[in-house]
């Protein structure tokens, strides 16, 4: 079976060869798939009702599962040897808690009681698992033993998370500023004026240079602790995906394009028109990017020294890939979370356990 796309120009179509092969299937018992991340491990789900699973990563079989105490809200974060996750209790006096548990074995680790919240942000900010509730400030933990918390005092009411790494934090506020704080000393925040719009989407780049994009489709960057040169781009719809790598960024904008810069000056490297807008995307090994389209039932496989079309990987009827919901656990293995359950494909013939 052959697949025809259309490249940016619109003057020629790129043709791939035959889609990823499906290997399993997993649909819960009893309630939904609440969030998914994935590694050489496999899967590990977050299920209403409280319960996380470690599922193999090609037959989707359970390896262990366990009880968290309460209803899951938040994400699941893997950091080294343990998964974080925080739960909600059922009690006439509800409270919040921080599970560390073994991966290899599903026991719980440590836990540790937050302040109660409807939904937290979990990220992995260095040593240090980092804390988002739904409303208040965050705070940090060192992720052995969840010991040491700070707690981040600048924040205000309305900001959000949209950057962590090993030595930085990018918070961005409803009237455009984008604060960088160091995690490091906990020193008070740079301020980083933007386009005054609320920003979609930000990220800092390993050569410390601070993008964002915003609802009408402006990216800019700055070079961070310095007077570098400062560059603008505008695509034709909101920013809906970015990253950077090996001086370059990957952006998906609602004006149905993926564009790629180059970091220093914004040129254009290379621009693919889509299919539709695109709903969720992630750069994957071997120089590639998954990308899902609303609308469509496929995911396409992006390669991302040209823009064109390396493969595809096709749903089923009425079938959609969820924000946030490509999970590359192999080379040549991704895991999706749709709005069906949860599928593993291979791009190799084997799907076997010992493969």
């Amino acid at each position: 079976m052959l697949f025809s796309f259309w490249h940016a120009s619109g003057q020629s179509n790129v043709t791939v060869g035959e889609p990823f092969k499906l290997c399993s299937s997993y649909f819960p018992q009893t309630g939904n798939i609440g969030s998914a991340v994935g590694d050489h491990r496999g899967v590990f789900l977050a299920e209403t009702g409280g319960r996380v699973r470690l599922l193999h990563q090609t037959t989707l079989e359970t390896i262990w599962s366990a009880e968290v105490g309460g209803n899951i809200v938040s994400n699941l974060l893997l950091s080294r040897d343990s998964l974080f996750v925080t739960a909600n209790t059922d009690s006439d006096e509800p409270g919040s808690r921080l599970r560390e548990i073994n991966l290899n074995t599903g026991l719980t680790r440590n836990t540790y009681d937050l302040e109660f919240s409807k939904s937290y942000l979990l990220q992995k900010a260095g040593e240090s698992v980092l804390i988002v509730p739904e409303a208040g400030a965050p705070q940090m933990l060192d992720s052995s033993g969840l010991t040491g918390t700070r707690r981040l005092d600048f924040w205000s009411t309305g900001d959000r998370v949209l950057f962590a790494d090993d030595d930085q934090l990018l918070v961005v506020s409803t009237n455009g500023i984008s604060r960088v704080v160091s995690l490091t000393d906990a020193t008070m925040p740079s301020y980083q004026p933007t386009t005054g719009r609320l920003v979609a989407s930000a990220l800092i780049t390993a050569n410390g240079r601070l993008i964002t994009g915003n609802g009408k489709g402006e990216i800019r960057s700055k070079q961070l602790g310095s007077n570098g040169r400062v560059w603008k781009f505008k695509t034709g719809g909101e920013i809906v995906f970015a990253d950077s790598f090996d001086g370059k960024i990957l952006i998906a904008s609602n004006d149905n394009f993926l564009y790629l810069l180059g970091e220093q000056n914004g040129s254009v490297i290379w621009r693919s028109r889509l299919p539709g807008r695109p709903s969720t995307g992630m750069v994957l090994r071997d120089d590639r990017v998954a990308i899902g389209v609303l609308g469509e039932e496929r995911i396409f496989i992006i390669d991302l020294s040209n823009g064109k079309v390396r493969n595809f990987i096709q749903l089923e009827e009425n079938e959609e890939v969820q924000p946030g919901g490509v999970l590359e656990t192999q080379p040549g293995g991704l895991a999706l979370l749709t709005s069906r359950g949860l599928r593993a494909y291979s791009s190799s013939a084997g799907c076997g356990k010992n493969e």
